[in-house]
């Protein structure tokens, strides 16, 4: 009796301990990843230099992340051409291949010396090789910088550079991970494969063929584009508050010249909206 009512006992305490070890994990998975402006140089990376900042831990990146990556159009081999296959990126012959074409082009000879890398892991996951140098010698990070409004070489904005702060205005924070816990019963986090704002970003930006996608979904009709202006309330993990400790309104009035209309933005989260909800 006493060796299995001390069985039971443990037991129960591995599982209980079990589930806080994996509740730690899955919380630790979690992200929120918005675009912000660094205005005033405070990362060293040049004034208004863009950076996607992860608003659970904190973490800054310079290019795209491993969450962001994996909802952009994965590369088309340049051997086969086959749409949405590429599995390697060469550095040296600066292109994308496939399975079957990595082992006819760099299988013998001199290319097998050449420098590439996996674009996936394992699993199928997007492989994450951090914010890299600059300027990048990889096919996946030149296009990236080449499509953003910013210089990271010499630290100065391009002339896209209006261009680059109308997408990072119009793009809704994108959670990843698992939010299925207490934490996040009151307010549900991002569905990341449903934001047309996030398809807007990343496709106009990586990829022409997705960004005729976007185009097409945004001239659908006005409840398309209310819904960039206005992303419903359960894309919007983080609300920002909408006054100071003194009562004072956080929003602040500028003419958008692009737009030709005056809109709004937040003093502190950078959010740029055309009218000011809830005021």
């Amino acid at each position: 009796m006493q060796r299995w009512a001390s069985t039971l006992v443990q037991s129960y305490w591995r599982r209980r301990q079990a589930y806080r070890c994996a509740h730690d994990e899955r919380k630790a998975q979690r992200t929120h990843w918005k675009q912000l402006i660094d205005t005033s140089n405070h990362h060293n990376a040049g004034y208004g230099a863009p950076f996607f900042y992860n608003q659970v831990n904190g973490e800054i990146r310079w290019r795209l992340p491993r969450d962001l990556l994996t909802l952009t159009t994965r590369p088309t081999c340049a051997q086969c051409e086959t749409p949405e296959s590429a599995s390697f990126e060469c550095a040296t012959c600066s292109e994308y291949f496939c399975d079957h074409c990595d082992i006819v082009v760099h299988g013998g000879g001199k290319r097998r010396q050449h420098h590439k890398r996996k674009l996936f892991d394992f699993y199928g996951r997007r492989r994450d090789y951090g914010d890299g140098e600059f300027p990048s010698v990889w096919p996946s990070e030149i296009f990236q910088d080449a499509a953003r409004g910013y210089d990271f070489e010499r630290l100065v904005p391009r002339d896209n550079y209006q261009d680059m702060l109308w997408e990072i205005s119009r793009f809704v924070p994108v959670s990843t991970g698992n939010w299925d816990d207490d934490e996040a019963t009151t307010v549900a986090p991002a569905q990341t494969s449903s934001s047309p704002a996030v398809a807007l970003a990343f496709a106009s930006m990586l990829s022409e063929e997705a960004g005729s996608k976007v185009s097409s979904m945004t001239n659908s009709g006005p409840s398309d584009s209310s819904k960039l202006e206005n992303p419903p309330m359960h894309h919007l993990l983080y609300h920002e508050k909408d006054f100071d400790e003194n009562g004072v309104s956080l929003w602040e009035s500028f003419y958008d010249y692009t737009q030709g209309e005056h809109r709004y933005y937040h003093r502190i989260s950078k959010r740029v909206v055309t009218q000011v909800p809830n005021q």
